[in-house]
């Protein structure tokens, strides 16, 4: 998935400090159980943010750093709406894929109310995982 986060001297040039990085949830060729769930939680990076993105990306690399790296691919997008808040520390979304059999679902909960913000199509696993990318 992409993550933000503020620049490091080893980033392409960024204007405004932030750079959209890569970060690997799974890999290729991992044994995982049924029901097995990666788990990651965000916050969003300003209190003036309104919205959070979740957009899974796939490649063979093992060292994709950023989510432009030639070889990388956006297999869906998904954007929820955040609530107004006082506090950057009232908002976590908790963002899990579970493997099922066939199929890897992803869903996105807000951990302070437990509203379920997002809970996406069945990624079909052999096209996340498909020879092509």
């Amino acid at each position: 998935t992409d993550v933000v986060r503020r620049w490091q001297p080893s980033d392409p040039f960024s204007p405004n400090g932030y750079v959209l990085a890569f970060e690997t949830l799974a890999k290729l060729g991992d044994s995982v159980t049924e029901n097995y769930k990666v788990i990651r939680k965000f916050q969003p990076f300003s209190l003036l943010q309104r919205k959070m993105s979740f957009n899974l990306y796939a490649t063979k690399k093992v060292n994709a750093k950023y989510c432009h790296d030639d070889g990388v691919t956006l297999l869906r997008a998904c954007v929820i709406e955040l609530p107004e808040n006082e506090n950057l520390d009232d908002v976590t979304i908790v963002f899990t894929l579970t493997f099922g059999a066939v199929e890897i679902i992803a869903t996105a909960v807000n951990q302070n109310t437990g509203e379920k913000t997002f809970e996406g199509d069945d990624l079909d696993s052999e096209s996340v995982f498909a020879e092509d990318l």
